[in-house]
């Protein structure tokens, strides 16, 4: 019982969750929009760990990506 009460549970919070995934993607947009147009343009420098080919603001996908590794935390420093 105590099982199915959680699965129940879980279940009915779905709806919850896609709302927030929502309102999160939705932030992520507009942030790699802005990112893409005031940074589009800074030259790569791999030199320093900064701005390189697979950390960069010069397109929607690449800031989405960058925005998405910011917010997990992994190696958001090295940027």
């Amino acid at each position: 019982k105590g099982l199915r009460q959680l699965l129940r549970t879980v279940f009915l919070s779905l709806p919850s969750l896609a709302n927030v995934a929502a309102l999160l993607c939705l932030l992520f947009f507009v942030y790699a929009v802005l990112g893409t147009h005031l940074w589009g343009a800074v030259a790569l420098d791999a030199v320093d760990g900064g701005l390189d080919r697979h950390a960069n603001f010069q397109n929607f996908g690449a800031s989405f990506a960058v925005l998405l590794r910011m917010s997990t935390g992994e190696a958001w420093n090295s940027l």
